[in-house]
């Protein structure tokens, strides 16, 4: 059986996706020891990742060929513009009320984020629907992947919902949906094409390792420190 073509992604790139699904950050988060002040710094981070993020899908938009494709991309702009942005919104205010002290994740883009939506946009700016397709795809394919790992998270204020929202059976079916458009509007790539997408989605993998590393020693430029 022909596996599909999401998996052709994924496949040669299992050591980085495991590397990545083992990650410090979250499982400090599932068993309850993360303090509130990464968490927070992460969501900040996020904010500002967010919307490039929406911007390189919305070059996909730009770039689609078919109906399909459209609605594909334009499904995704949706749902982070009208979904994860305002939830990453409501979660940075819900933590701040619960004590999470400020280390100025909202000033700038770090490191890790900076280099992650640069080469993101870069992407977009250069490539195809199927080139945008493959360096956003870990993202969402990632977190939900991360969190049904931890069925049953700590008590806490605030972790175990964060899971539960990725873990949840409608993210599931938001993720099916998306993997389902992924591999209709991949028939028939090229050789030369697979292998420069899957390049592009073990970079995608990449820098969601980095990004949740960037959270976990909340990563900021040498000349700055995180609690200044």
């Amino acid at each position: 059986m022909k596996a599909s073509f999401s998996e052709s992604l994924r496949a040669p790139n299992a050591d980085v996706w495991a590397n990545l699904l083992n990650n410090p950050f979250v499982a400090a988060m599932a068993d309850g020891t993360l303090p509130l002040e990464n968490f927070r710094y992460y969501i900040e981070q996020n904010l500002i990742y967010l919307p490039s993020y929406a911007r390189v899908l919305g070059y996909g938009v730009a770039r689609s060929k078919t109906d399909a494709d459209l609605d594909r991309f334009a499904g995704n702009v949706i749902q982070v513009v009208d979904v994860e942005i305002p939830k990453n919104q409501q979660l940075r205010e819900h933590i701040i009320a619960k004590g999470a002290e400020d280390r100025h994740g909202a000033r700038e883009a770090s490191p890790a984020c900076l280099a992650y939506t640069s080469y993101l946009l870069a992407t977009g700016a250069s490539g195809d629907a199927l080139d945008i397709m493959a360096v956003t795809l870990p993202c969402a394919w990632s977190y939900h992947a991360i969190a049904v790992q931890y069925p049953n998270p700590a008590p806490h204020p605030v972790y175990p919902e964060w899971l539960a929202f990725f873990a949840s059976d409608d993210y599931r079916a938001y993720l099916n949906d998306l993997l389902a458009k992924v591999d209709v509007l991949s028939d028939d790539v090229p050789k030369e094409a697979l292998d420069r997408l899957q390049r592009h989605f073990r970079l995608g993998v990449r820098y969601e390792r980095g990004f949740w590393e960037m959270g976990h020693r909340m990563e900021t430029w040498p000349d700055r420190v995180a609690n200044e």
